[in-house]
Formats: C-alpha cells, sequence, structure tokens
C-alpha cells in the first residue's frame, strides 16, 4: 500500500465537517483527526482500511446484491470510511439502518483503539463504462481518432493531449504523420463518428505533430479502462533514464525508461528528419500514434512528449518540441 508515488491531502476536523454541506451526504458519523504528517497520514489509512475489511463480511449483507440498498463501501484519501447509498433507495435506509451499520464499523474500530470512527453515509456516484473508442464530448489525450486519405481509405489514431495558442485559442495536438495522411492543413479529423475538428498547422522539425483547434477540450489523460482519466498538472521535458507512461489506443497504457536521446532521426516511412527526439522501451503498436507520454506527479500526470512510432523500442517527441512546432503548450 502507498508503494511509489503519492498525494494525500492533510487530514481535518474541519474538512470532515464541511462534508455535511455536500447534497449528496446522507449523514455523518464519528470525529476526524488532525494529521499533517505524511507517515501518520499512512498509518491512519490503513488502521481504516483494516476497519473497513474487517467490517466487510457484516456489511455485505446491506449491499444491493443481497437485496439491501448499499452499493458500495470503502474509505477516501481524505482519512475517512464512506457508504454508499444506492440513488433509488435513499428514501428507504432510515436512521435505524444509518445506526445499525455505523454500529457495525465502530465496533472493529475499537478492536485497534480507534475512538469515534469516522464514517460518511452518501448518496452513490453512478460510474458510465467507457473505453477508449467511445463517443466523447470532450477531446483528451489518449482517446481515437479518424481520419480519411485522399483516396478514402480510414485510418485511426491517437489523440495526444489539450492544448492553447499563444492567443489563448483552445484545441488538441494529433501527430503530424496523421494530419499528413489527412491531407495536411485542412485534413478533416473525427473522433465517434463526427467531425471535432480540422487541421490547422504542422511543420515537422522538433515534433511529429500536427494543431487542430477546438473548443470542446479538457486537460486529462485517458488512463485505462474503463473511464480511469489521469489530471494533468504538469508540462516538461524529461531525460533519459527517466520511467515514462504511454497512453495508446493498441496497446493501452504502457511504461517503460527513456533510453536514448536522438540529436537527429530519420522516420522511416516520411522520409522527414526530426531533432531532439527521444526512445523509450515501453511498449507501442500501430495506431497508438500520438499518444501522450508522461510521468507520474502529485494529482496527475506531467506530460513529457508524444509517441509517434516504435518497433524494438519506441520514440517520442518532447513536449518543448511541440511547443517550438506549433507555438501551443498543453493545458493543465
Amino acid at each position: 500500500m502507498f508503494e511509489g508515488e503519492y498525494y494525500l491531502p492533510d487530514f481535518s476536523s474541519d474538512s470532515f465537517e464541511s462534508l455535511k454541506e455536500d447534497s449528496t451526504v446522507i449523514e455523518t458519523c464519528g470525529t476526524i483527526p488532525e494529521i499533517s504528517d505524511d507517515k501518520e497520514k499512512i498509518e491512519w489509512l490503513c488502521n481504516i482500511d483494516t476497519c473497513m475489511h474487517d467490517s466487510k463480511d457484516e456489511l455485505m449483507a446491506y449491499m444491493k446484491d443481497n437485496a439491501g440498498h448499499v452499493s458500495g463501501f470503502g474509505i477516501h484519501y481524505e482519512g475517512y470510511m464512506f457508504v454508499d447509498i444506492d440513488k433509488n433507495s435513499i428514501n428507504k435506509v432510515d436512521q435505524k439502518a444509518i445506526d445499525e451499520m455505523y454500529s457495525i464499523i465502530e465496533a472493529n474500530a475499537e478492536k485497534s483503539g480507534m475512538k469515534s470512527a469516522p464514517v460518511v453515509f452518501r448518496e452513490e456516484t453512478t460510474f458510465e463504462l467507457h473505453s477508449r473508442t467511445d463517443y466523447w464530448a470532450n477531446m483528451i489525450g489518449g482517446i481515437k481518432i479518424n481520419y480519411d486519405n485522399e483516396s478514402g481509405t480510414t485510418y485511426k489514431s491517437t489523440l495526444a493531449f489539450a492544448a492553447e495558442d499563444s492567443s489563448g485559442t483552445p484545441g488538441f495536438v494529433i501527430s503530424g504523420h496523421s494530419a499528413v495522411t489527412a491531407g495536411g492543413v485542412g485534413g478533416e479529423i473525427r473522433q465517434g463518428g463526427r467531425i471535432v475538428g480540422y487541421v490547422d498547422y504542422l511543420t515537422l522539425h522538433f515534433a511529429d505533430a500536427a494543431w487542430v483547434e477546438a473548443s470542446n477540450v479538457l486537460d486529462d489523460i485517458y488512463y485505462a479502462d474503463n473511464n480511469v482519466l489521469k489530471d494533468v498538472t504538469a508540462y516538461g521535458d524529461t531525460n533519459v533514464g527517466a520511467k515514462v507512461y504511454m497512453s495508446g489506443i493498441t496497446t493501452e497504457t504502457t511504461s517503460g525508461y527513456v533510453i536514448e536521446d536522438y540529436t537527429a532521426i530519420n522516420q522511416s516511412g516520411t522520409g522527414i528528419t526530426f531533432y531532439d527526439q527521444f526512445t523509450a522501451d515501453y511498449d507501442s503498436e500501430g495506431g497508438d500514434s500520438g499518444g501522450p507520454v508522461f510521468r507520474k506527479t502529485v494529482g496527475g500526470v506531467k506530460i513529457v512528449g508524444m509517441h509517434w512510432g516504435g518497433e524494438t523500442r519506441s520514440v517520442f517527441s518532447p513536449v518543448s518540441g511541440v511547443i517550438l512546432d506549433l507555438g501551443v503548450t498543453p493545458l493543465y
């Protein structure tokens, strides 16, 4: 638990009390301690996690699949436990039922010396299942786009990330060779069966990248099925030896280490020479072109580049190259 990169907010009674103002919260029980030290936060979360696991068998009797009205339960990274109530059964869960469930949790908490265990009873959040190839109302990194070549053959690749130009106009970045296949500037780009924009600009010197203006963009990266998104919190170049991740429509999210820093490399297929490119040992396949390359950060991901090819190893353009070639910066 808590291996690798992580972020935990400070725990406080004020933040716990403020949950009562949330319209989806039915009731809060207990209190939360004041904790700002990371080690103590982890110890506390481990304790409440153990408590919920110890309560599992008894709470399962209240679950929907056992004719109850609970849709889930667990722990929140802000330091409390929660029980989700089926939103269609709110009026069927009375104070007696809440007291019964809280008594179960509190009894198991007391076994480890925890007093007044913090528990939030709330209306469930319903999650719609998505995939990379679904229709997306807003354009985000890591989802599927389509385009046709001059003979009408349809191709697919991966959207890199949302960005804005120097005047603040929003849009998204795709692979440059995809844009060339689509006909270059003016080429039609589709997502989810409808046109989402047209290629506006590409130069192909420091990045295999092209720019598409669009207003419906978000600073998120599609990280994993189903519907697991990561917020873009920063951008910047990486270096040899760094661990990076790539999110593509074919191989999904893969990871590896940056193994080479190319001063110049000729792209087979187009014959274009790109400057200051990186290679890495993450897996990639056809259709992944344009996929965002990133590192994990506190609360999300840092965009470090965009994928464009691979065989025995993968190659990507650094985000600085995208900025130089297109004059755009990632949204975050």
